[in-house]
């Protein structure tokens, strides 16, 4: 029996943790099973497993690797997924098997059936010609176009969505609220083995207070302070809905100049003269293109 013949998307009820699989995240097959989920929103949290014996197909969960999103536990590896792009694994095909070995694993039946899905013939495939999904707010394609990680993207719909239900629930007109916070220390800076340790880092992060979300990510090459607060500023317009008002709380004024200087389009000179014009473009673009109202607040430096 194959999963594919049976398997159904995630349901909204909120106390099923259902096992699921996609194939949208990398060019391989991502196991999961639920650990949280809203009726309203668009995307669930994922706790991430492999495969930890082929021979006997037994999973378990992931001790970190790239699509990571958990900060707050580095060795428990999750990640935030379209509801879309989820297919459930029956319980029937999910045997516990601990074996005495203290660590959880469990055994999947049928594994051949996902790399049978996955690598479909091209004459049986779903398409027969090439096709595109366009995003449906100009929000999202702002999203979507401006971050090229999936991974990342997907959490800032995520967020999106949350900013947006939130407007809708109470007075539209009211700004949000939100701290950001550019590091050249590690604290915002996601597990990624990959990376050479003499390639530094820039994280970058911020907080919305009204719909309690937080985000971070790191960046590389010329690495400076304000360049980090440039980046949480941006990811953090992106969240936005169109036409709203948004209180920054920063500690960077030089941050703050540089966004008030690029309010109108700058020459070429002045932009090829800019240390940050890509990033102060996009901060531009983002907040025109989105009619939004930013109020910029700069509060004492706090140390990093």
């Amino acid at each position: 029996m194959a999963i594919a013949h049976i398997s159904t998307t995630v349901s909204s009820d909120k106390r099923k943790r259902e096992w699921l699989y996609t194939d949208r995240l990398d060019d391989t097959i991502t196991i999961g099973k639920v650990a949280s989920k809203s009726r309203t929103s668009a995307y669930i949290s994922v706790t991430h497993w492999t495969c930890c014996d082929t021979d006997l197909n037994l999973f378990s969960p992931c001790s970190g690797c790239t699509i990571n999103r958990n900060d707050h536990e580095p060795s428990s590896c999750s990640f935030s997924l379209l509801r879309s792009w989820s297919k459930v694994i029956p319980p029937s095909f999910i045997t516990d098997f601990n074996h005495n070995t203290g660590i959880k694993t469990v055994h999947i039946d049928d594994l051949i059936a996902f790399s049978q899905q996955h690598n479909v013939p091209p004459n049986q495939s779903r398409h027969n010609l090439p096709y595109i999904i366009l995003p449906t707010t100009v929000d999202e394609q702002l999203i979507r176009s401006q971050v090229s990680s999936n991974i990342l993207a997907s959490e800032l719909v995520d967020i999106w969505i949350d900013n947006v239900s939130y407007l809708r629930l109470n007075n539209s007109n009211l700004p949000i609220t939100a701290y950001t916070d550019g590091s050249l220390s590690s604290k915002h800076v996601r597990r990624d083995h990959s990376r050479p340790n003499n390639i530094s880092m820039m994280g970058s992060g911020w907080f919305i207070v009204e719909t309690n979300r937080r985000f971070d990510c790191g960046s590389q090459l010329w690495p400076s302070f304000t360049k980090a607060e440039l980046v949480a500023i941006w990811s953090l317009l992106l969240t936005v809905p169109t036409n709203s008002k948004l209180h920054i709380i920063t500690d960077s004024q030089a941050a703050i100049d540089g966004i008030r200087n690029h309010l109108t389009t700058p020459t070429v000179r002045i932009y090829l003269k800019s240390t940050n014009g890509p990033i102060l473009d996009a901060i531009r673009h983002s907040t025109t293109v989105k009619n939004l109202t930013v109020d910029y607040i700069k509060i004492k430096s706090h140390s990093h």
